[in-house]
């Protein structure tokens, strides 16, 4: 039973997927649009390009858990991008073949037992990214499955003016709508 101010269901809203496991851990996992993400059509308006990434990747080899990426490519051309893991200084190029999946093991690539940081994947066509921690002996003992998040093409910083400016364009439009009424 899902609980919470607002919310009482027995069922998970329909773009969430439940894996389930009699001898394996249960998680659940958020799907992700194919093609209409509001903020890579942005991107892809203000950069020309797409930009994911996921911010808490863990590598820990001794304790048998990593991270790979899986890249859905929806498109029926190949695509490729660019896989960069900044504090490593790795910056890869992979290619994905049309209305295909490619799966990288960030362990083969990182190449230490130990890792905690971030990654980025870029390139001029949009692919879809999952990012899936589990097993590093064996992929199919799924933990988590998640998707990146894309890269916000928009102010974190309002300056005083513009506030104020929102502020009294609001409180106009309710006294307005007030008098309307």
């Amino acid at each position: 039973m899902i609980l919470g101010k607002g919310l009482r269901s027995s069922s998970i809203p329909s773009f969430y997927v439940s894996y389930i496991s009699k001898k394996n851990k249960n998680y659940i996992s958020c799907g992700y649009e194919k093609y209409g993400n509001p903020r890579v059509i942005m991107q892809m308006k203000n950069f020309g390009m797409w930009l994911d990434g996921y911010p808490a990747i863990s590598v820990d080899i001794n304790n048998n858990t990593t991270y790979s990426i899986a890249i859905v490519n929806p498109y029926n051309i190949s695509n490729s991008f660019t896989l960069e893991i900044n504090s490593l200084g790795i910056k890869k190029s992979f290619r994905v073949l049309a209305q295909s999946v490619r799966q990288i093991n960030l362990c083969n690539i990182i190449k230490e037992k130990l890792w905690t940081g971030q990654f980025y994947t870029y390139g001029k066509n949009r692919l879809i990214t999952f990012v899936i921690n589990h097993n590093s002996e064996k992929i199919s003992q799924i933990t988590t499955v998640e998707h990146s998040d894309p890269f916000r093409a928009e102010l974190s910083y309002q300056p005083r003016l513009q506030f104020f400016r929102n502020l009294v364009h609001k409180k106009i439009k309710y006294i307005r709508s007030i008098f309307n009424n």
